[in-house]
């Protein structure tokens, strides 16, 4: 990409968490608990050529971290009716 882009980072709730607006996984897996891992848009993916397996360097708090991509999904916080 030519500019960095603007993410949003959400935490998973926990076992026994949400049921209603928890993630619809397209492929792949859930991130396991402190692996570094994260799940991306299906929709973002696609655009950027990412499966699971990849990395993707993103800057958290002021801290450039790798996170490898464990599965994609669809989030109801970006679906809309």
């Amino acid at each position: 990409m030519a500019e960095p882009a603007s993410v949003l980072l959400m935490s998973l709730p926990g076992a026994g968490g949400q049921v209603l607006n928890r993630l619809y996984l397209r492929s792949g897996r859930l991130p396991e608990p402190q692996a570094g891992e994260a799940v991306v848009s299906a929709g973002f993916a696609r655009m950027h050529g990412l499966a699971e397996g990849s990395t993707l360097r993103v800057l958290i708090n002021g801290r450039q971290r790798d996170l490898r991509v464990s599965g994609t999904a669809l989030s109801p916080d970006t679906i809309y009716a």
